[in-house]
């Protein structure tokens, strides 16, 4: 039986809608570009915060359920920067949680699968707001949260499994003004709605963690991992098994 490995990504709405259709999310072009190689399992939530998320882990993670993961995404912190009752967390909370969920995933995840902490995106708040009618996010506030991660991620660099993502500077160059009309000009190009990734934004993020992978895991480049299943080309007619046989072997490799 063919040993079908998996990345799995873990997160907010940003996760979830990472397979929306129209926006071309990122988790679609991730199965797009390991199709029959890799399955890519999408575990994002809408709406949660960090501590849903460390609530939730030991429910759908273990380390028999995760044995065949080769690669994991940790990507939240947009609900807990907003200003909502229901969603908000403190900044101290947040980096006590996206600590807790690092260290949750190294002692779950195999010793073999490095960890992919992505910061929490820019957020155009005036149109988000709007768009929800009701007050819930902050630019500014949004950008420490940012900053909050990539300090929390800071803390395990003598960790070899640890590794961030963050797409700011690809979207508002190297200086920005949170709460400047340019900056909001310039995000209403990259969100759908004031927080959640459009299509642009999307490829932003895909494209990063593919020059990730082919930077750090060059065993996880999809060029050169076996499919699942021969080519057909390479399949004799009167060799059937023989092929499928040689094929399994090569991916147990």
């Amino acid at each position: 039986m063919y040993n079908i490995k998996n990345f799995v990504l873990f997160g907010d709405s940003i996760t979830e809608l990472g397979f929306k259709y129209e926006e071309k999310g990122w988790a679609i072009l991730l199965a797009d570009k390991y199709i029959r190689k890799v399955d890519i399992i999408n575990r994002g939530f809408s709406g949660y915060n960090t501590e849903h998320a460390i609530e939730l882990f030991p429910r759908i993670f273990s380390k028999e359920n995760c044995k065949n993961t080769l690669l994991m995404t940790i990507f939240f912190g947009a609900n807990d920067a907003g200003v909502n009752g229901e969603q908000m967390l403190s900044s101290e909370k947040y980096i006590e949680n996206i600590r807790k969920l690092i260290n949750l995933s190294l002692e779950t995840f195999p010793d073999n699968c490095p960890i992919i902490v992505i910061t929490p995106p820019p957020c155009f708040a005036k149109k988000f707001n709007d768009y929800r009618g009701i007050y819930k996010h902050e630019n500014k506030r949004t950008e420490e949260f940012r900053n909050f991660c990539l300090s929390t991620i800071q803390e395990f660099s003598g960790n070899s499994r640890i590794f961030s993502i963050d797409i700011w500077e690809e979207i508002l160059g190297k200086t920005w003004n949170t709460e400047s009309e340019e900056y909001d000009k310039i995000l209403d190009g990259y969100l759908s709605d004031g927080l959640h990734l459009n299509g642009k934004a999307n490829e932003i993020l895909y494209n990063k963690l593919i020059e990730l992978i082919k930077a750090n895991f060059p065993h996880l480049i999809s060029e050169e991992m076996p499919m699942n299943g021969p080519y057909w080309r390479d399949i004799d007619p009167k060799k059937i098994k023989e092929a499928f046989d040689k094929n399994q072997k090569e991916h147990h490799l």
